[in-house]
């Protein structure tokens, strides 16, 4: 045997071994939801060592051995930059997620004071390091103000959270709410005609909508966009709601249980 169909033989073992650890890690994380780095990030760079040995084999399979330890080594050495990069990024995110889950979990203790302290200490800190999760924290401050009549609060930590990124339809629909909780249905039915154009597939936005009609008391306006929000959650793949099991029953089956609920005692 030489030392051709030697490297041929390793790249036909080595490539689809590395592959399948590879998938066999990925499966393994899924099930471990608390991993710290996903499994995307972890595939992509194995992915980038096996092919690149591929590629190399592939346009010279007649390279000395050396090449091919140096081409090795090189495909090793992207592998762990890449890893460290992606270990380095995923301890961020998860650092801002566990700060967002943690006020969160004070909110629903009733300790809304600690909470808005909580977000407005580490909104200023991810400011000098991530647009996004600064305002995530402001405006989760805009929503738990919101919940308890606060506007004025709440606008301005929207508005400061747009300055750090656009939050697009999350950020309408809030604002909308303000609008309606102000007392002024009509307004917020507006505005959310006018985002509806640009958003046309936002199930947020409808149910935004449903509720504006039903503060007017228009019950068929309210069901019909009801039904466009789940009619979109059952056919778009992606949409602009974390979980749309869990945005039905807490969002959108309540809100139908009201208007059921008062269309009954009027026909009572």
């Amino acid at each position: 045997m030489n030392d051709t169909q030697l490297k041929l033989i390793l790249l036909a073992v080595i490539a689809p071994l590395l592959i399948l650890i590879v998938e066999l890690k990925g499966r393994k994380d899924e099930k471990a939801a608390d991993r710290p780095v996903a499994t995307w990030k972890l595939r992509v760079p194995l992915y980038v060592f096996a092919f690149s040995l591929v590629v190399l084999l592939i346009l010279n399979p007649r390279a000395e051995w050396p090449l091919v330890v140096a081409g090795a080594v090189f495909s090793a050495g992207v592998v762990v930059l890449l890893f460290l990069g992606f270990v380095f990024l995923s301890y961020r995110i998860s650092t801002g997620n566990k700060v967002l889950a943690e006020a969160q979990a004070l909110y629903d203790e009733g300790r809304l004071d600690d909470a808005v302290a909580l977000l407005r200490t580490k909104a200023d800190e991810f400011a000098a390091k991530n647009n996004v999760f600064a305002a995530a924290a402001l405006f989760n401050i805009a929503r738990y103000e919101t919940n308890r009549g606060n506007f004025e609060i709440a606008l301005d930590a929207l508005q400061r959270a747009g300055n750090h990124h656009d939050l697009g339809t999350a950020a309408i629909g809030l604002r909308a709410e303000i609008v309606r909780e102000q007392g002024d249905p009509e307004a917020c039915l507006r505005m959310l005609r006018d985002a509806g154009e640009r958003f046309p597939k936002s199930v947020h936005l409808h149910t935004e909508l449903a509720k504006a009609h039903w503060a007017l008391r228009d019950a068929p306006a309210a069901s019909t966009a009801l039904d466009r929000a789940e009619e979109l959650l059952r056919t778009e793949r992606s949409v602009d709601v974390a979980d749309k099991q869990s945005y039905r029953e807490e969002s959108i089956r309540p809100l139908r249980q009201q208007i059921a609920d008062a269309e009954g005692s009027m026909n009572v």
